[in-house]
């Protein structure tokens, strides 16, 4: 919409409306020259100019942030702008060319590992398989000369290693998210997404559980694990006794936890919903409890460290697969577990929702009401009876 803009526009934008993904505020002072407000942060809009270069293209040069700039510096920005466009200059493409030089470090570490901060559930998952290997793979190339080949080769050889099909997709899909982000936020178009074309390696399903033996030949070991891995062995029986996430399992501290009614309180920071919840302790949760130190503010913490864990994937994989011979687990199959064992003892789908503290009753039937054969066997037999009886009745 055109009208003539104001600072009080700027400082209190109104509204986004309904069904609209962005609003533009166009100055009719000065053509081209425009607030631009996004449903992605509605209450900071980006002062922008419109312009065409020498070959008729459409560019866009942004400017600054309405909570950075005030309007009347932004349109003194722009008006210089306006005249070296004037003589034929393109400071949108040279803003463009300039971040294609870019290495694949500085544009994750100055760019899109800050930006996902504020937008993402779990940036530090995205962090950590950054760090991991796409930084030494990919972070001293340019991002406008890595190619599909070269993606496809990186995750190819990480399954050669050994790796699961899921992990190494991972990191392809961050390298997808990252270029879209380059793309379309940064527009760096002379670039394009390598990982567009990529073959993906196909997943173990979702949907596996803990059998009842394999959680005879689990406890154990999990009960006996020695100091170096007594804390992962604690939390793997957490999530299995609590059905907690294992995020929100790591970031238990001892001020939470009320052991005289029972409870278990999560702060909205670690949990998924983003909302503070309480969930019930049983005797098994709060015997895992009683093992751990009372002298650091997580009873689950790393003890080399006295933080709290953000992985414990090698402990998992050595006490599951090394010691217990059980393969293809994760440890949020533990909390499925946990939850299948609630729908398996008789508890209705309603309670494991409660339990789980899904939003949606549905979510919890997708995921977690893994029915085992002998409990549909005795739904079963429990039709046949009924029907038995009736038959016996009549005769």
């Amino acid at each position: 919409m055109k009208s003539r803009l104001n600072q009080k526009l700027a400082d209190h934008l109104p509204p986004i409306p309904e069904g609209k993904k962005s609003v533009e505020y166009r100055d009719i002072d000065m053509p081209g020259f425009l607030i631009a407000q996004y449903h992605t942060n509605p209450e900071v809009a980006t002062y922008t100019l419109r312009y065409r270069d020498e070959n008729g293209k459409q560019r866009a040069l942004k400017i600054g942030r309405t909570d950075e700039i005030s309007l009347k510096q932004a349109k003194a920005i722009a008006k210089t702008k306006k005249s070296e466009i004037a003589l034929g200059g393109d400071p949108s493409g040279e803003i463009e060319k300039k971040r294609g030089e870019l290495t694949y470090a500085e544009a994750m570490e100055q760019y899109y590992l800050p930006d996902i901060e504020q937008r993402l559930r779990r940036p530090e998952y995205y962090r950590q398989l950054y760090e991991n290997r796409l930084k030494s793979e990919f972070g001293k190339k340019k991002i406008s000369s890595i190619t599909r080949a070269d993606v496809q080769a990186f995750i190819n050889r990480m399954k050669q290693e050994g790796n699961s099909g899921s992990y190494c997709n991972r990191h392809a899909a961050v390298m997808k998210s990252s270029y879209n982000y380059f793309i379309h936020i940064l527009e760096v178009a002379i670039i394009r997404n390598p990982v567009k074309g990529v073959k993906y390696f196909e997943e173990v399903a979702r949907d596996r559980i803990l059998s009842q033996e394999e959680l005879y030949r689990l406890m154990p070991v999990l009960m006996n694990a020695e100091k170096e891995y007594s804390q992962p062995a604690r939390i793997i029986r957490m999530i299995l006794a609590s059905a907690l996430r294992p995020g929100e399992c790591f970031n238990i501290r001892w001020e939470d936890i009320d052991l005289e009614n029972k409870r278990l309180y999560i702060h909205s920071s670690v949990s998924k919903n983003k909302k503070s919840d309480a969930i019930p302790l049983n005797d098994a949760a709060i015997q895992v409890l009683s093992e751990c130190p009372r002298d650091k503010p997580w009873p689950l913490c790393n003890l080399s460290t006295d933080k709290p864990y953000t992985s414990i994937k090698k402990a998992f994989r050595t006490l599951l697969m090394s010691r217990a011979g059980i393969e293809g687990m994760t440890l949020h199959r533990c909390r499925a577990t946990s939850l299948s064992i609630a729908i398996n003892s008789g508890h209705s789908i309603f309670e494991a929702m409660k339990l789980a503290r899904h939003k949606n009753i549905s979510t919890t039937e997708k995921h977690y009401a893994r029915l085992t054969t002998q409990t549909l066997q005795k739904a079963s037999d429990s039709i046949s009876d009924q029907l038995l009886k009736a038959a016996l009745g009549a005769n």
